[in-house]
């Protein structure tokens, strides 16, 4: 050592620790498509599928991503991997786990049952919870993961950045 260090066994003058704790955040995102291999266009008694785009912002893995399709009253749903609801509303878990910065999809089939008197029928999506690596329910960093499809902002198709208060867990296809 240096005569001019005062060194008094614990440590030298010129170096210090310093611990800093990073925060963790819980933060996913959802973006419905049409199949990109669906005809278009789509006439009453043929099936439609759609993709749930879950994506993990956040820093800690997710797990147990329970997803919400909101079906149109012109849409039946005709697909064994999700559940109806009584409100006519489907869900699916995506058991995980999802990393961080890393995107996974599942899609959705239903057919289409009457013709929408508007010429188009909107189909929202939402992420309605979602757990951490001990099972625990996290809250969203950014949006309110829940099955309310009105509480969510106006929605921005395929926007993951909360631009104009659209909760970036929800979102529509049309």
């Amino acid at each position: 050592p240096d005569e001019d260090e005062n060194n008094d066994g614990t440590g030298e003058d010129d170096e210090d620790d310093v611990t800093i704790e990073i925060e963790q955040l819980f933060d996913l995102a959802l973006i419905k498509i049409l199949d990109p291999l669906q005809p278009t266009p789509i006439l009453v008694g043929q099936d439609v599928t759609f993709y749930h785009k879950v994506c993990n912002q956040g820093t800690l893995d997710a797990y147990n991503i329970l997803v919400v399709d909101y079906l149109p009253a012109e849409y039946s749903l005709n697909d064994p991997n999700w559940a109806l609801d009584i409100n006519g509303n489907a869900y699916q878990t995506m058991p995980g786990p999802l990393a961080p910065n890393t995107c996974d999809s599942i899609s959705i089939t239903a057919t289409i049952t009457t013709y929408p008197a508007t010429g188009s029928a909107q189909n929202f999506g939402e992420i309605t919870n979602a757990q951490d690596k001990d099972g625990n329910n996290m809250p969203d960093e950014d949006s309110t993961p829940d099955n309310d499809d009105s509480n969510d902002g106006p929605v921005t198709d395929n926007s993951t950045d909360g631009t104009n208060g659209d909760e970036d867990d929800h979102d529509i296809e049309t």
